[in-house]
């Protein structure tokens, strides 16, 4: 910090770090809602998908579309985790959806809670939705996904960000979609 220029202004200088600081928060910020495939009118435009990802982009899409005419804001589903991770990331999860934020999450084979703070390493479908986006958007070294015929949800989903580095892979399966009242 340095000493105002003039008694009545009073402010700091950013340093270099501190412009690269605000820049990154600027950038963070105006992403904000955006998965990258979206533009500002709420249409989908592939161009910030690189060109080997636009066919997965535009089938991620109709198949996000077909989803979405479910109308599912509410439900329950499967979700199971691939990765090198604790044991407890890797089991099987019964996830309830409310209002499309998750309202409970149970470990599938003895029902009982997972704890709060492994909650933000799970996903709403629309979130799941959401990470593909990102990934082709960054240009992940690897990105492979299966949809559910009939609702159009991921059923399979890897992701591998960097075929160099190990064990930063991530797969998910989900399954067993139904609505809840």
């Amino acid at each position: 910090m340095h000493l105002p220029a003039h008694p009545s202004h009073t402010g700091f200088t950013l340093g270099a770090m501190g412009r690269l600081a605000l820049g990154c928060l600027a950038l963070l910020l105006s992403s904000c809602g955006s998965d990258g495939t979206t533009n500002s009118g709420g249409e989908h435009s592939f161009e910030h998908v690189p060109e080997r990802y636009r066919a997965l982009a535009e089938t991620v899409h109709a198949q996000q579309e077909r989803w979405a005419s479910n109308g599912f804001s509410t439900y329950q589903y499967t979700y199971q985790r691939s990765c090198f991770c604790v044991p407890d990331w890797t089991r099987p999860v019964v996830i309830d959806v409310k209002d499309n934020r998750i309202g409970r999450i149970v470990y599938e084979d003895d029902e009982a809670p997972v704890g709060p703070t492994y909650w933000k390493s799970y996903h709403t479908v629309d979130e799941l939705f959401a990470l593909i986006d990102s990934a082709l958007v960054r240009d992940a070294a690897q990105v492979t996904v299966q949809f559910d015929e009939a609702l159009g949800y991921p059923t399979q989903l890897y992701i591998d960000e960097d075929l160099r580095i190990a064990d930063e892979e991530l797969g998910i399966t989900a399954s067993d979609v139904r609505s809840q009242p």
